[in-house]
């Protein structure tokens, strides 16, 4: 825990809840550049949701791991496993926000925005993390 404060993604995840201080749960997207695969990332305050009520479309349980040896443990979701997690969110009520890279040219390139929530509209939301 101690490496994952005042980490980036501490960080995007207070600027988050200081927008939306009712959010249960933010994944924020990781590119792992040994496998060159997009996946999403619960952060340590977000796995009690994912040990005990969020499950892999097989029905497993999601593995905590260290990616890239950064120290901050984590749960990764697969980019193709989204949509059944962001449902299985949805059915037990927990309040969620997906993030992912701001790809368009300009101030915000690569900053994070919101691309998947069920407590604010997507269209309309201007914030980058």
């Amino acid at each position: 825990m101690v490496e994952y404060i005042g980490s980036n993604e501490y960080y995007v995840r207070r600027g988050v809840q200081a927008n939306y201080p009712d959010v249960d749960l933010v994944l924020i997207s990781e590119i792992f550049y040994e496998k060159n695969s997009l996946v999403y990332s619960a952060f340590e305050p977000e796995l009690k949701y994912f040990l005990f009520k969020i499950k892999t479309p097989t029905g497993q349980r999601y593995q905590k791991h260290d990616a890239l040896g950064r120290g901050a443990t984590r749960i990764s979701i697969p980019k193709k496993q989204l949509n059944h997690v962001c449902k299985q969110m949805e059915k037990k009520e927990i309040k969620y926000v997906v993030l992912d890279y701001d790809r368009e040219p300009g101030a915000n390139h690569m900053k994070h925005k919101i691309i998947r929530s069920n407590i604010c509209s997507i269209e309309d939301n201007l914030h980058r993390f």
